[in-house]
């Protein structure tokens, strides 16, 4: 073989590279715009404990009226955390349900509910929830009916609340996806 086609098959060759490595590098950073796009619009899917417990799935869409049954147990778990609690775990029950808030809500219950924890604290008051009813209440709020009860005392409680209550627990979604709790209705 001559110099001269040993010159061209070598420029061949390195145009084939640069060719590969372009092509290549095109494809990485598309690759890397997929998965930068996937990562913003990927949904974030807080899992209530009896769900998952119970090993069952849940669909979630995206949009409440398509999530009634997935607010149905969000809203089961955020009462839960609002509505049961003991003396000695009350600051822990409320701390976990004002994650739960958003912005506005957090700025609108905080104060009364962590005035309300600590007075019931020092009372020795427990409190209970038994739902008996659920209803999603379109488009984006869940309507929970049930008996409520509060106890006072350490060794014999006495009952001194024991009552029929509804809830309406109203969520929006945050830009992750995130249902949180942007209105909570209670008894008078």
């Amino acid at each position: 073989m001559s110099y001269p086609a040993t010159v061209q098959q070598s420029m061949r060759a390195a145009a084939a590279w640069r060719f590969a490595c372009m092509v290549l590098t095109v494809g990485v950073v598309v690759l890397g715009a997929v998965v930068m796009h996937s990562a913003s619009v990927q949904r974030t899917v807080i899992v209530p404990y009896g769900r998952y417990a119970g090993n069952t799935a849940v669909k979630v869409e995206g949009h409440p009226e398509a999530d009634a049954p997935y607010l149905r147990l969000l809203a089961m778990a955020d009462l839960a955390t609002l509505l049961d609690w003991q003396p000695g775990t009350i600051e822990h029950s409320l701390n976990l349900f004002l994650t739960r808030l958003s912005g506005e809500a957090y700025a609108r219950y905080n104060l009364d509910l962590r005035n309300q924890a600590q007075k019931f604290s020092q009372l020795n008051v427990s409190e209970v929830f038994w739902p008996e009813k659920i209803e999603f209440q379109p488009p984006d709020a869940i309507k929970v009916t049930g008996r409520l009860a509060r106890y006072t005392g350490d060794n014999s409680p006495q009952n001194t609340l024991n009552t029929s209550a509804t809830y309406v627990i109203h969520y929006s979604e945050t830009p992750d996806g995130v249902y949180v709790i942007s209105a909570l209705e209670t008894p008078q």
